[in-house]
């Protein structure tokens, strides 16, 4: 099939490589020493054993990721699309379907200043709920496909959007938070419930609680400190480029 022809101009395209038993083994080493690290250098408070237990099912996922997760064979990324294949199946995905793309990175830190472990992961999440989870266990050069995966579907979500015609835009940010008709729509939930914030009261975002948490920021009061106007989890959010290149695009 030409997949030009439904999807547009290829931009990346690769073939999966199956990993030697080598190759294998040099890739369990940081895995093994995150568990070594966890019971070497944390005590055996309350939390230290929370934090071991974190450890281990991370490095434990990663282990079981390298010796049986099974390789996309082919991977291609389209202007408005993206062709996948594993094993048998062949998944033929228009960015049409798809609600956003979450981009979330874990990181494991010894006694909070030492960083042991780092992984990366991509989930491309239809419009009917269904997921599609990638990472490096599952598709060589993950980094650059997923950048490129990103990259595409933000384009797409944000074509023909201006900052004079931003009320056009529906994009799905968090379950919590939409852009909608001109307006953040954020569920703060409770007796609140839903509340519409214009896109011109927002004044900036920002990164809190070690990348978990992002917040829409609005006024600043007489000390210098801004408005707090929505709060979501980062590392679940969609569409985070996306947002990025709005807020941009609002504040120029």
């Amino acid at each position: 099939m030409n997949y030009e022809e439904r999807f547009g101009k290829l931009v990346l395209s690769g073939e999966g490589k199956q990993r030697g038993i080598l190759m294998k083994i040099l890739m369990l080493i940081p895995a093994v020493c995150v568990i070594a690290l966890a019971f070497v250098l944390l005590g055996d408070g309350p939390n230290d054993i929370i934090y071991q237990g974190f450890a281990i099912v991370i490095a434990a996922l990663a282990i079981f990721g390298i010796l049986f997760a099974k390789k996309y064979k082919e991977i291609s990324v389209y202007e408005n699309g993206i062709v996948l294949a594993r094993g048998s199946k062949v998944i033929e995905l228009g960015y049409e379907d798809v609600k956003g793309v979450q981009d979330s990175t874990t990181v494991i830190k010894a006694y909070g200043v030492i960083t042991a472990s780092k992984n990366r992961f991509l989930t491309i999440v239809r419009k009917d709920g269904t997921k599609i989870a990638l990472n490096k266990a599952m598709v060589t050069d993950f980094d650059q496909f997923a950048d490129e995966i990103c990259a595409a579907v933000t384009k797409y979500l944000l074509r023909g959007i201006t900052r004079e015609n931003i009320n056009q835009a529906r994009i799905v940010f968090d379950d919590k938070l939409v852009l909608a008709d001109g307006h953040f729509v954020f569920d703060a939930g409770g007796s609140k419930g839903k509340i519409s914030i214009p896109v011109d009261s927002v004044s900036g975002a920002e990164i809190r609680g070690d990348g978990y948490w992002l917040n829409l920021l609005g006024s600043y009061d007489e000390k210098g400190m801004p408005e707090e106007l929505a709060s979501i989890r980062a590392d679940k959010a969609l569409n985070l480029e996306a947002l990025s290149q709005i807020l941009g695009m609002l504040l120029s």
